[in-house]
This record gives C-alpha cells, sequence and structure tokens, in this order.
C-alpha cells in the first residue's frame, strides 16, 4: 500500500511540474540576439547637419534630435576609432533642407514562414525591404515612410497580405495579396526549387499615411508582419518590439521565430552570391550551421559556417535590381 501511494505522490508532482512549465523559458527565442537593429543617438553641432555613414551607405541625415535604428553591427565599439559607424557634419548648401528635418535608410532581406507550426525552411516569403523614413521636429513632430519591396522568393501555395505595424500600433499594408502584387500572379513555388532558373520581378514603392510621433518616448520603429486567412506572423524590426505579454506573435513555442530578417545597410550581402536561404522543405539549420545556436543567443548566424555549395539545399540569388 505504501508503495502504492508512493508512485501516486510521484506521478502527481510530475504531473503539476509539466502543468505550471512555461514553454517560453525551455525554448525561448533569444529576441535581443536575433533582431536586426539598434537604437543610436545621432549626434549633432550647431548650425551643422550630421550625415550618419556605414559601410559605403549613408544611414541618417538630420539637422534634428533623432534616435534612428541601425544594423546591430555598425553600433558596436562606438569608442573607438576603428568603431564602423561614423558621422560627417556639414553645412554645404545642398543639406539646406535638412535643417529641420531628418530622413533615414534601413534595408533589410526578410524571410517568413507562412504558418505558426512551419517547416522551418523559411522561404514562403522573401523579400529585399527597404525602408526611407522622414521625420520633421517642433511643433509638428510627423513621420512618413516610403517602403521599396523587391520580391526574391515565394515558397508557399496560401494568399497571404504583407503589413508593417508602426511603434504606436497602427497598420499599413503593404501587399494585399503577394503573388498577385509582388510575383505578377504566377503559379507554384518560386525560387525556391532546384534545378530551376531564377525568376526576377518589378520593385513596388509604397508610401505610407503620416503620423505624428512623440519624442519624448525614444524611437519610432515598425514590425512587418503577414497574414493569412487564420493567423498573422511577426518580424521584429528591434528587441523593444517583444515583450513577455506577446511573444507568441513572434515566435512559437518550440523556440522557433515566425521570420528573420538579415539588414543589408551597409554589407552587400548580395556581392557574395547572398542571401542565401534554404530550397524548398530543407530546413534553415542545414544551411546556417549555427542557426540553432543563433536563435537562443549564442553568437551569430553565420558563425560556424553557411552550407552554399550544395544546390539541393541552398539557394543563392545574386542581386537581380
Amino acid at each position: 500500500m505504501k508503495k502504492i501511494v508512493l508512485i501516486f505522490i510521484t506521478f502527481a508532482l510530475i504531473v503539476m511540474g509539466c502543468e505550471h512549465k512555461d514553454v517560453y523559458q525551455t525554448k525561448k527565442v533569444d529576441f535581443d540576439n536575433i533582431v536586426p537593429f539598434a537604437a543610436y543617438e545621432v549626434p549633432l553641432k550647431e548650425g551643422m547637419v550630421s550625415i550618419v555613414i556605414y559601410g559605403e551607405d549613408t544611414l541618417a541625415i538630420t539637422g534634428i534630435p533623432m534616435n534612428i535604428n541601425v544594423p546591430k553591427e555598425a553600433v558596436k565599439n562606438l569608442t573607438k576609432s576603428t568603431a564602423p559607424i561614423r558621422v560627417v557634419y556639414s553645412n554645404e548648401p545642398k543639406f539646406e533642407g535638412y535643417k529641420d528635418c531628418g530622413t533615414i535608410q534601413t534595408d533589410c532581406v526578410l524571410l517568413f514562414e507562412d504558418t505558426r507550426s512551419g517547416d522551418n525552411d523559411y522561404n514562403d516569403l522573401i523579400i529585399w525591404a527597404k525602408k526611407k523614413e522622414t521625420r520633421t521636429y517642433w511643433p509638428d513632430y510627423i513621420v512618413s515612410c516610403e517602403f521599396t519591396i523587391h520580391p526574391i522568393a515565394l515558397g508557399a501555395i496560401k494568399n497571404f497580405k504583407l503589413g508593417v505595424v508602426n511603434e504606436q500600433g497602427t497598420e499599413f499594408i503593404l501587399a494585399e495579396n503577394c503573388r498577385e502584387e509582388l510575383f505578377k500572379g504566377e503559379k507554384g513555388f518560386i525560387n525556391t526549387e532546384t534545378n530551376v532558373a531564377p525568376k526576377t520581378y518589378p520593385s513596388k514603392m509604397i508610401k505610407t499615411k503620416e503620423w505624428k510621433y512623440n519624442p519624448n518616448v525614444g524611437n519610432t520603429t515598425i514590425n512587418w508582419f503577414i497574414e493569412t486567412a487564420d493567423e498573422r506572423m511577426y518580424i521584429a524590426e528591434t528587441n523593444k518590439a517583444v515583450n513577455q505579454s506577446n511573444l507568441e506573435q513572434f515566435g512559437n513555442e518550440k523556440g522557433r521565430p515566425y521570420g528573420i530578417a538579415f539588414p543589408t545597410t551597409g554589407a552587400n550581402i548580395f556581392k557574395f552570391g547572398g542571401p542565401f536561404y534554404a530550397t524548398e522543405c530543407t530546413p534553415i539549420q542545414q544551411i546556417y550551421n549555427n542557426f540553432e545556436g543563433w536563435i537562443q543567443g549564442e553568437g551569430n548566424i553565420n558563425d560556424k559556417g553557411v552550407n552554399n555549395t550544395d544546390p539541393q539545399i541552398c539557394y543563392n540569388f545574386s542581386n537581380p535590381h
């Protein structure tokens, strides 16, 4: 009898432990590690316009106070002379129009799964997205955004929308039907299958409605999403977008993000044949050896190499635009 009671108590404790177990505590995506951008406060000099440069790209031009999003690699070692980001100050006449406003350029390649329980190939929608943001200062504090979408791949059958949501929760739909509006309505998988020549598609430019930002609450930001008839999947632009209350919008209980982003501003990934992504039904961890470690907070996605030589599992897509 004592043995039976002991077995029952042990079983009950196990069940109770499972019921109260938080799956996000054991399989939590480290969004601090995988988000593409970090905040950067642009330094100003009186009477001058600040020009923020990373690599060969101009990230921002401004004569007003601004916090901006820049690739995380750009803000490493900012106190050192070898810092990858630099600021040039100018009072040349050609920058006169920036005394009372600022512009910011952020570009990235976005790789989406089209369901919250996906096959982890992250090729259901792949686009190269360029965002040009313009801000005014006192007294209006107005933001306007212009997006340029370059279609790369479509590894999905279902239809879905593409959109963004800003830091205030306002949504903007950039494409009601991605297949029809970005890929000319062509059927089947596009640029995800082996032994098929890559196709190119024209870019689409969309300008959103303006909104008023609050200069006292930090940076303006947007998060990308796709939306099917049943689900919406987000990609976070910065770690400020993700918190314990909305984790399920960005990743599932298995510890998988619904999408990932590679910043391209200041880093010409196309020069080397990229972006590299998985062919149809190939888990992305077969391409990026450190994918599992990366999403759990260990290093960079490229740290352990990229299996980009086998065309059966990896698609190399050079810049078609």
